[in-house]
């Protein structure tokens, strides 16, 4: 089949394989990994990623909660940019994800899951209300 003048039969195609692997290539040309020290600095740089989202999502809940009474543009300015970043980086996550690299999911998955349950839990102590309506 032809597309483009180009044969698509014939184009190499990358497989979508659930992987094990160190030699990746991240979102960019610029964020490649070739060795196991590179997918454990890769690993750390999404979880901080995840505590980056979670925390900006605090924020914004408690930024809204704040400035529930006095809703002028400024505030809705501030909700909007703070929405998002939390967008930007929840789609950057997603499309980390999708190269289908176990150590990269599985980090992915657990740093969500943690960030989320500790922000649950610090405002059931108390520590910041901002999930109480």
């Amino acid at each position: 089949m032809s597309h483009g003048g180009m044969d698509m039969a014939a184009a190499p195609m990358a497989g979508m394989v659930v992987h094990f692997g160190h030699d990746e290539t991240i979102m960019f040309d610029f964020w490649k990994t070739s060795s196991p020290w590179g997918i454990v600095l890769s690993c750390v740089i999404l979880a901080a990623l995840s505590v980056i989202k979670e925390s900006v999502r605090v924020l914004r809940t408690a930024y809204a909660k704040s400035t529930e009474r006095s809703r002028n543009a400024f505030s809705r300015v501030v909700d909007a940019v703070l929405h998002a970043v939390t967008m930007f980086i929840s789609y950057t996550l997603m499309v980390i994800f999708m190269n289908l690299n176990v150590w990269l999911s599985i980090t992915i998955v657990i740093a969500e899951v943690l960030c989320h349950a500790i922000s649950s839990y610090l405002s059931q102590m108390g520590r910041f209300d901002c999930f109480e309506k």
